[in-house]
């Protein structure tokens, strides 16, 4: 997962973009030096690892509005009561919007997605390290959304022909996992080209995905000034015969959104891939948006909430 900002970029609006001169690799995380098979992991708390932090990587260009899909068994009942919503296409003229279906009743995290219908979203735009890629069966991924006053829900089905996590924390990018990046205040700021204190970038680790190794756990690189293991959010994993399969449970809490007054965000959901055995490396990141630039939320594309 590429995770740093370009070098070359001045950060002048916020305070801290000083601490990412030096770090310009995959995740609005914190920069650093460097770079199994059992059943469903839930998350536990990891404990932040100290030092400088590091970042996670980029994508291309969007496209039309993706049709919801028929909802899932556990989304129905009512949803709460309806946000006015802003013009999309005057927000994010060329992005592609994702739609997220309200759960009536939560769904249960616990690795297995077959309770999800057809997992919609298409995770396939190689951003970062394209030699490193060599097709589908290497890495790729469908995802999709589901939403409550409590939480945001994701369920991906990844395919990866090798898996790899040895890192926890603010480095579990640099193996196996999904990176999430959410701007939780588009209407403010949907023309404001760089980063600031309502853009979120969280990571979602699978874990190892066998005994005695890295769990399945949650960590935000950004805002900086948050940066944290998160055990309040719920990720559970399990092994499939060509990859693996990951849900998770973000509560709005974690991402700065207050839903009675928000139903649009920017978004993106990438997946990152490491092929070498007990190696911290981030080898590629894939992305649902083809023009994705970690440094630049104009890039994102969108997530709509319906009821």
């Amino acid at each position: 997962m590429h995770c740093g900002w370009p070098a070359q970029r001045r950060w002048v609006l916020v305070p801290i973009v000083a601490l990412l001169g030096s770090s310009m690799a995959c995740s609005f995380a914190l920069a650093a030096a460097d770079n199994g098979q059992l059943a469903p992991q839930a998350t536990a708390a990891p404990t932040a690892a100290a030092g400088q932090p590091q970042l996670p990587a980029q994508l291309p260009a969007p496209l039309g509005i993706t049709p919801l899909p028929t909802l899932l068994p556990f989304l129905t009942a009512e949803a709460a009561p309806t946000a006015a919503l802003p013009d999309i296409a005057s927000l994010r003229p060329n992005a592609q919007t994702f739609l997220a279906a309200y759960a009536g009743t939560p769904p249960n995290i616990d690795g297995d997605i077959s309770d999800w219908p057809e997992l919609y979203g298409q995770i396939a735009n190689v951003i970062y390290k394209p030699e490193n890629w060599s097709g589908s069966a290497d890495l790729s991924a469908t995802f999709a959304a589901a939403w409550d006053s409590n939480n945001l829900y994701l369920a991906l089905n990844v395919t990866d022909d090798a898996h790899v996590q040895t890192e926890q924390g603010r480095d579990l990018f640099k193996g196996d996992g999904v990176d999430l990046l959410l701007d939780a205040n588009l209407v403010v700021d949907a023309d404001f080209p760089y980063p600031n204190f309502d853009d979120y970038q969280i990571g979602l680790s699978p874990g190892a995905l066998q005994a005695n190794a890295p769990f399945a756990q949650a960590y935000r690189w950004y805002p900086l000034e948050q940066a944290a293991s998160l055990p309040e959010v719920l990720v559970a994993a399990r092994p499939t015969d060509g990859g693996y399969q990951l849900e998770a449970a973000i509560p709005w809490s974690a991402l700065g959104v207050a839903i009675a007054d928000n139903r649009i965000f920017g978004f993106v959901i990438s997946v990152s891939d490491n092929d070498l055995p007990n190696t911290a490396d981030q080898q590629t990141l894939l992305s649902s948006t083809p023009g994705r630039d970690l440094g630049n939320p104009t890039t994102w594309d969108l997530l709509q909430l319906t009821d």
